[in-house]
Protein backbone atom coordinates (compact mmCIF):
# COMPACT_ATOMS: atom_id res chain seq x y z
CA UNK A 1 0.00 0.00 0.00
CA UNK A 2 1.44 3.58 -0.72
CA UNK A 3 1.60 5.91 1.89
CA UNK A 4 -0.81 8.57 1.23
CA UNK A 5 -0.27 11.92 -0.44
CA UNK A 6 -1.78 14.68 1.97
CA UNK A 7 -3.30 17.67 -0.12
CA UNK A 8 -1.48 20.60 1.40
CA UNK A 9 -0.91 23.87 -0.89
CA UNK A 10 0.69 27.09 -0.04
CA UNK A 11 -1.81 28.78 -1.92
CA UNK A 12 -4.87 27.86 1.23
CA UNK A 13 -2.54 29.79 3.53
CA UNK A 14 -5.79 31.86 5.19
CA UNK A 15 -4.53 35.53 5.90
CA UNK A 16 -5.72 35.67 9.54
CA UNK A 17 -5.93 33.41 12.08
CA UNK A 18 -9.61 32.48 13.07
CA UNK A 19 -10.86 33.42 9.79
CA UNK A 20 -13.81 31.11 8.05
CA UNK A 21 -14.44 30.69 5.05
CA UNK A 22 -16.18 28.10 2.63
CA UNK A 23 -15.91 26.28 -0.80
CA UNK A 24 -19.16 24.60 -2.15
CA UNK A 25 -20.46 24.38 1.43
CA UNK A 26 -16.86 22.49 3.06
CA UNK A 27 -15.66 24.70 5.72
CA UNK A 28 -11.99 25.66 5.14
CA UNK A 29 -9.30 25.38 7.93
CA UNK A 30 -8.82 28.21 9.93
CA UNK A 31 -5.50 26.90 10.07
CA UNK A 32 -4.03 26.62 6.02
CA UNK A 33 -4.49 22.97 5.01
CA UNK A 34 -7.01 23.51 2.48
CA UNK A 35 -10.60 22.54 2.28
CA UNK A 36 -11.91 19.49 4.17
CA UNK A 37 -13.57 17.72 1.28
CA UNK A 38 -9.55 17.10 -0.39
CA UNK A 39 -8.87 15.45 3.30
CA UNK A 40 -11.92 12.74 2.72
CA UNK A 41 -11.40 12.71 -0.98
CA UNK A 42 -7.99 11.52 -0.27
CA UNK A 43 -9.06 9.38 2.19
CA UNK A 44 -11.91 7.78 0.32
CA UNK A 45 -9.40 7.28 -2.60
CA UNK A 46 -6.87 5.29 -0.71
CA UNK A 47 -9.16 3.22 1.96
CA UNK A 48 -12.37 3.50 0.59
CA UNK A 49 -14.04 5.71 4.15
CA UNK A 50 -13.85 9.07 2.90
CA UNK A 51 -17.40 10.42 4.43
CA UNK A 52 -16.57 8.22 7.98
CA UNK A 53 -13.42 9.84 8.11
CA UNK A 54 -14.83 13.00 7.89
CA UNK A 55 -17.86 12.71 10.50
CA UNK A 56 -15.48 11.01 13.04
CA UNK A 57 -13.28 14.04 12.32
CA UNK A 58 -16.32 15.88 12.78
CA UNK A 59 -17.63 14.50 15.41
CA UNK A 60 -14.22 15.18 17.85
CA UNK A 61 -14.34 19.11 16.65
CA UNK A 62 -17.70 19.14 17.64
CA UNK A 63 -16.69 16.91 21.35
CA UNK A 64 -13.92 19.25 22.21
CA UNK A 65 -16.58 22.28 21.67
CA UNK A 66 -18.96 20.94 23.31
CA UNK A 67 -17.08 19.48 26.47
CA UNK A 68 -15.76 23.41 26.07
CA UNK A 69 -18.70 25.13 26.87
CA UNK A 70 -20.23 22.69 29.91
CA UNK A 71 -16.71 22.92 31.24
CA UNK A 72 -16.63 26.48 31.62
CA UNK A 73 -20.11 26.45 33.33
CA UNK A 74 -18.59 23.27 35.47
CA UNK A 75 -15.59 25.08 36.39
CA UNK A 76 -17.50 28.12 38.19
CA UNK A 77 -18.49 25.54 40.51
CA UNK A 78 -15.54 23.20 40.84
CA UNK A 79 -16.69 20.53 39.47
CA UNK A 80 -15.33 17.82 36.52
CA UNK A 81 -17.84 16.34 33.87
CA UNK A 82 -17.60 13.15 35.70
CA UNK A 83 -18.51 14.81 38.85
CA UNK A 84 -21.29 16.98 37.04
CA UNK A 85 -22.60 14.05 35.43
CA UNK A 86 -22.99 11.39 38.66
CA UNK A 87 -24.36 15.12 40.47
CA UNK A 88 -27.22 15.36 37.68
CA UNK A 89 -27.96 11.53 37.75
CA UNK A 90 -28.69 11.62 41.75
CA UNK A 91 -30.77 14.80 40.90
CA UNK A 92 -32.98 13.45 38.92
CA UNK A 93 -33.65 10.73 41.28
CA UNK A 94 -33.54 12.19 44.62
CA UNK A 95 -35.04 10.25 46.53
CA UNK A 96 -33.25 7.27 45.61
CA UNK A 97 -30.23 5.46 47.08
CA UNK A 98 -28.26 4.79 43.39
CA UNK A 99 -25.76 1.44 43.35
CA UNK A 100 -22.39 3.53 42.15
CA UNK A 101 -22.11 0.23 39.91
CA UNK A 102 -25.52 1.07 38.05
CA UNK A 103 -24.30 4.76 37.53
CA UNK A 104 -21.08 3.85 35.77
CA UNK A 105 -22.66 1.05 33.19
CA UNK A 106 -25.62 4.59 33.01
CA UNK A 107 -22.57 6.97 32.06
CA UNK A 108 -20.38 3.77 29.89
CA UNK A 109 -17.50 4.30 32.30
CA UNK A 110 -15.06 2.51 34.60
CA UNK A 111 -16.61 2.03 38.21
CA UNK A 112 -13.86 3.78 39.82
CA UNK A 113 -14.46 7.04 37.69
CA UNK A 114 -17.74 6.94 39.80
CA UNK A 115 -16.23 6.27 42.94
CA UNK A 116 -14.06 9.10 42.67
CA UNK A 117 -16.48 11.28 41.65
CA UNK A 118 -18.87 9.98 44.48
CA UNK A 119 -15.81 10.80 46.98
CA UNK A 120 -15.70 14.44 45.95
CA UNK A 121 -19.02 15.11 45.77
CA UNK A 122 -19.46 13.82 49.48
CA UNK A 123 -16.44 15.57 50.22
CA UNK A 124 -18.21 19.09 49.47
CA UNK A 125 -21.47 18.21 50.99
CA UNK A 126 -23.31 17.95 47.66
CA UNK A 127 -23.89 13.54 48.03
CA UNK A 128 -23.81 11.26 50.34
CA UNK A 129 -22.70 7.65 50.41
CA UNK A 130 -23.84 4.69 52.02
CA UNK A 131 -23.04 0.78 52.12
CA UNK A 132 -25.08 -1.88 51.92
CA UNK A 133 -24.99 -3.27 55.35
CA UNK A 134 -25.80 -7.06 53.72
CA UNK A 135 -23.44 -6.61 51.37
CA UNK A 136 -20.25 -4.29 51.78
CA UNK A 137 -19.09 -4.60 48.13
CA UNK A 138 -22.40 -2.03 47.41
CA UNK A 139 -22.22 0.88 47.80
CA UNK A 140 -24.67 3.92 47.12
CA UNK A 141 -25.25 7.39 46.61
CA UNK A 142 -28.22 9.78 47.39
CA UNK A 143 -27.82 13.91 46.71
CA UNK A 144 -28.29 16.20 49.58
CA UNK A 145 -30.04 19.40 49.48
CA UNK A 146 -27.13 21.36 49.23
CA UNK A 147 -26.04 19.17 45.87
CA UNK A 148 -29.58 19.69 44.55
CA UNK A 149 -29.76 23.27 44.51
CA UNK A 150 -25.86 23.42 42.68
CA UNK A 151 -27.53 21.11 40.04
CA UNK A 152 -30.63 22.84 39.79
CA UNK A 153 -28.57 26.07 39.16
CA UNK A 154 -25.80 24.49 36.88
CA UNK A 155 -28.44 22.84 34.89
CA UNK A 156 -30.32 26.05 34.60
CA UNK A 157 -27.39 27.46 33.25
CA UNK A 158 -26.58 24.90 30.69
CA UNK A 159 -30.22 24.69 29.31
CA UNK A 160 -29.73 28.66 28.63
CA UNK A 161 -26.76 27.64 26.47
CA UNK A 162 -29.19 24.79 25.50
CA UNK A 163 -26.15 22.89 25.94
CA UNK A 164 -23.95 23.83 24.02
CA UNK A 165 -26.46 22.64 20.58
CA UNK A 166 -28.08 26.19 20.14
CA UNK A 167 -26.89 26.03 16.47
CA UNK A 168 -29.63 23.11 15.71
CA UNK A 169 -33.05 22.98 15.62
CA UNK A 170 -35.08 20.71 17.88
CA UNK A 171 -35.41 18.41 14.94
CA UNK A 172 -31.79 18.29 14.23
CA UNK A 173 -31.27 17.70 18.13
CA UNK A 174 -33.81 14.27 18.05
CA UNK A 175 -32.37 13.32 14.90
CA UNK A 176 -28.30 13.66 16.29
CA UNK A 177 -29.60 11.99 19.44
CA UNK A 178 -30.91 8.95 17.30
CA UNK A 179 -27.76 8.64 15.22
CA UNK A 180 -25.03 8.94 18.11
CA UNK A 181 -27.38 6.30 20.37
CA UNK A 182 -26.40 3.75 17.26
CA UNK A 183 -23.05 4.73 18.30
CA UNK A 184 -23.08 5.28 21.97
CA UNK A 185 -26.12 3.84 23.73
CA UNK A 186 -26.69 5.22 26.81
CA UNK A 187 -28.24 2.26 29.01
Amino acid sequence: MSPIRWPIRSDWMTPEPGTRWTEGGQHMSTEGVGPMSIYRDAVDAEYGVGDRYQAALQLMVAERQLVGSIGDVLSLHGLTRPQWSVLTILHLAPDENIALGRIARALGVHGTTITNSVDRLVELGLAERTVDSSDRRSVFATITAQGLALSDQILRKLAETQFGLAPLTNSEVRTLSRILTKLAPLS
